[in-house]
């Protein structure tokens, strides 16, 4: 299959999203077009002009990214609330400027097209869902979480001081007939460990942010094994990388003077722009992260307030680590048989668990094995991509019904 992928050059903190953007190289013939990987000149011409250049395509893929554009220009903020990338070979007006251009050349387009969205699923904004539902009229596919890896949020109160909302599962659910179903929550084998499980320094580790809002089952773990007599690894140089928004050591306070400037003339202050992380500090942070997966033996991983697969699912058990996690539904359609790929906890069971596992270290050692294979089976980036281009080629030939997962297996009627 030979695939037109239609987004921007940018550097995401999170480099999961990259990853996925990227293992389409892997498994098709790619081009990528858009501001950052096509010249001005080329862009001026148009995705017409390309693509008569370049033979024509099997596929479109549209990132998001660049679909979000043709609203967010109207609010200079926002967009860069949006793009709070460190934004590298080109300016944010120029994506801007050439994005309802490009989008409306994809429109006439008469092959299987998907729009791959990456962003959150419980804090999708109604202006976004119109985006993506008018081009879902012009013959786009949704590639994006089906609603097998994430349940209803009826907890009212979270939702109103979350600002979240179930607006993406009802979509989901209006929309099953073009939803291409695909968790982001993956990895890559630059990620995997070997190191027998059994043979490592800490017994546990319970990465990520502990904020007791949307994280109280995580932060409750970590109160719990803290002052046990486990040997807990939490020599993490920053919980909140991702949320930061005070100045220290990590940071450069406007890294470039037109940052400044700019943010200046806005109505509020912009804490995205405000403290960019460098490219630097950004690395420093995932390797300390990673580090930490591992160095230990066991890891927990729960799935917030929302109840969702998070990467943390992925990305313990890649690192050889014995998976401890809360039990949410979205695990067995994921892939997770509890006790074989992972254990499931709760605050009331988890030292008793551990304490079991550290005294039965060949029971540790081949559950964690499980889940390492399961993983790097399934979800891996250059695996999800797989799994799209077989959907695309269903679309193509015109026996695509829908899409889902379960028992992590990806599906298509």
């Amino acid at each position: 299959m030979k695939i037109l992928f239609v987004t921007m050059k940018y550097e995401h903190k999170n480099d999961m999203h990259i990853n996925n953007i990227l293992s389409f190289l892997e498994v098709a013939a790619v081009d990528y077009y858009g501001p950052g990987f096509q010249s001005r000149e080329v862009l001026e011409k148009g995705v017409d002009w390309f693509w008569k250049e370049n033979g024509g395509y099997d596929a479109i893929i549209l990132d998001f990214a660049l679909a979000i554009l043709q609203i967010d220009f109207l609010d200079i903020r926002e967009a860069y609330h949006w793009h709070r990338y460190a934004l590298s070979d080109y300016k944010l007006h120029m994506a801007i400027y050439y994005a309802d251009k490009i989008i409306n050349e994809l429109k006439k387009a008469d092959v299987a097209k998907a729009l791959f969205y990456w962003c959150d699923t419980y804090n999708i904004q109604a202006r976004w869902e119109r985006i993506i539902e008018d081009l879902i009229k012009e013959g786009f596919y949704f590639l994006g979480p089906g609603i097998e890896f994430f349940p209803e949020v009826k907890d009212e109160e979270y939702l109103k001081k979350a600002g979240a909302s179930n607006r993406y599962r009802a979509f989901c659910m209006r929309n099953s007939k073009v939803l291409i179903s695909m968790c982001h929550a993956t990895v890559n084998y630059i990620d995997c460990c070997m190191t027998p499980s059994d043979e490592r320094e800490y017994d546990i580790t319970i990465p990520g942010n502990l904020d007791r809002f949307h994280y109280p089952e995580r932060a409750q773990i970590e109160d719990i094994v803290k002052v046990s007599d486990l040997k807990v690894y939490d020599d993490y140089r920053n919980r909140t990388m991702g949320y930061l928004n005070t100045e220290n050591s990590d940071c450069n306070r406007y890294k470039r003077q037109e940052d400044k400037e700019l943010d200046q003339k806005l109505r509020s202050s912009c804490v995205y722009m405000d403290f960019r992380q460098t490219k630097e500090s950004v690395l420093c942070w995932r390797e300390n992260y990673y580090d930490a997966l591992r160095r230990s033996k066991m890891g927990y991983a729960c799935g917030a307030v929302s109840r969702q697969i998070l990467r943390k699912f992925a990305e313990i058990p890649c690192a050889g680590a014995l998976l401890l996690c809360e039990d949410i539904p979205p695990l067995a359609n994921y892939g997770f048989v509890n006790g074989f790929h992972a254990v499931t906890v709760t605050p009331q069971n988890v030292l008793d668990t551990c304490e079991y596992f550290l005294h039965h270290v060949g029971d540790m050692r081949n559950i964690a094995n499980n889940g390492r294979k399961m993983i790097l089976q399934t979800h891996t980036a250059l695996a999800h991509a797989r799994f799209v281009v077989k959907a695309l080629e269903a679309v193509n030939e015109k026996r695509f019904e829908r899409s889902y997962w379960q028992d992590g297996r990806f599906i298509i009627e």
